[in-house]
């Protein structure tokens, strides 16, 4: 799965995902992770979804 959040990106990284790649985007040339879409990554970026939530909450 491509992930274009850079913060995003590091942190799922740094959980243990498994980055398999990295590129950058055809339209808009933006750089992107390219980590293996398995189980644990699904996990993670359920929590990931959650900590944005609480971060933007606090704004």
């Amino acid at each position: 799965m491509k992930i274009f959040d850079m913060f995003e990106s590091d942190w799922l990284y740094k959980q243990g995902c498994k980055l398999i790649g990295m590129g950058y985007g055809k339209k808009d040339g933006k750089a992107y992770c390219l980590f293996d879409a398995d189980e644990f990554f699904k996990t993670k970026l359920k929590e990931w979804v959650e900590i944005r939530k609480q971060i933007r909450s606090k704004k």
